[in-house]
């Protein structure tokens, strides 16, 4: 009688001790998600779009023509550009070519490049000729 009191007291403390070591992650588990956990990640880049105004090579940088004036973009070792689906180099970039891709900023607040697509500008559009008038019909005599 004694052992089988022995053998349930043991029994009993091991369930206790296995209860406890589950306890906070099992409450964990059914506690409802907060609104910043169900949140996406926030990402850490922008897109831009714009037509090349000047190209330097030195301070590897690209700057895009603005209504106010212009915005420089930089280039970095991480830097992606794709030109007719052809990796390029910044050399390749001709102003006037159209850009468009993602920007993120760097520890000082500039603006660097992780990837960019440049294409051909647009054609210059003609001014459409004005129709010929169509001769107005004679009027009507009664």
């Amino acid at each position: 009688m004694k052992n089988n009191r022995f053998l349930l007291q043991l029994l009993l403390a091991a369930t206790v001790s296995l209860v406890a070591m589950q306890g906070p992650s099992a409450a964990a588990a059914d506690k409802p998600k907060t609104a910043a956990e169900d949140a996406k990640p926030k990402r850490d880049w922008y897109p831009f779009h714009g037509d090349v105004d000047s190209v330097s090579k030195t301070a590897n940088t690209i700057t895009l023509k603005k209504q106010g004036g212009e915005r420089v973009l930089r280039l970095d070792a991480k830097t992606e550009l794709n030109k007719g689906g052809k990796t390029v180099t910044v050399a390749d970039i001709k102003p006037g070519e159209y850009a468009h891709g993602k920007v993120h900023k760097d520890t000082e607040g500039r603006e660097v490049i992780l990837a960019a697509k440049f294409e051909p500008p647009a054609p210059a559009s003609k001014k459409a000729e004005p129709l010929p008038k169509k001769p107005e019909a004679p009027a009507k005599t009664n």
